[in-house]
């Protein structure tokens, strides 16, 4: 989504639909300079990841609501970048890799589409054993701050779609 150069236009409109039109066009204008603007648009809750930028950015429609800094896949371990929604979720799990055994992690949200089940292990969840956010670090998560994820928790839930980016 680009900017563009605004039309100047002389219309004569009634006050309260003047401001109307103008507050619309300063909220559109905002959101398409905004790190990380989406590629996509959804009605309703949605979450944008941007892989490039190691940023989560949570949207309620166009509005953005709030965002962190993340952790991704280190390389080999690729988070998978596409359209997801959030298909299963675990208040506490264990989580058991090559190089990795994490008992309790918190506000696990499993994503995935018809072409990457959600049992493959991709999630967004809490993270306590690094706060290194901004960074690669990850086996392919999106690794959270766990007070963030306990807020994304309560707000997206089963359906929510995932975005995710390469980004720039």
């Amino acid at each position: 989504m680009g900017t563009s150069t605004p039309a100047r236009v002389s219309v004569r409109l009634l006050p309260g639909i003047a401001l109307c039109i103008a507050l619309l066009y300063t909220a559109r204008t905002a959101h398409a300079a905004a790190p990380g603007t989406p590629p996509v648009m959804h009605q309703g809750h949605w979450v944008l990841v941007n892989l490039a930028r190691q940023h989560l950015y949570a949207y309620d429609g166009a509005t953005l609501v709030r965002d962190t800094a993340v952790s991704t896949g280190v390389a080999g371990y690729d988070t998978p970048v596409g359209s997801f929604t959030i298909q299963q979720r675990f208040r506490l799990q264990e989580m058991k890799g090559p190089g990795y055994d994490l008992p309790n992690v918190p506000y696990v949200q499993y994503f995935g589409n018809d072409s990457l089940s959600w049992q493959q292990g991709y999630s967004l969840h809490g993270t306590y054993w690094h706060h290194n956010f901004g960074h690669v670090m990850s086996h392919g998560c999106v690794n959270l701050p766990t007070d963030f994820a306990a807020w994304l928790w309560n707000w997206a839930g089963v359906g929510t779609p995932v975005e995710i980016v390469s980004g720039a």
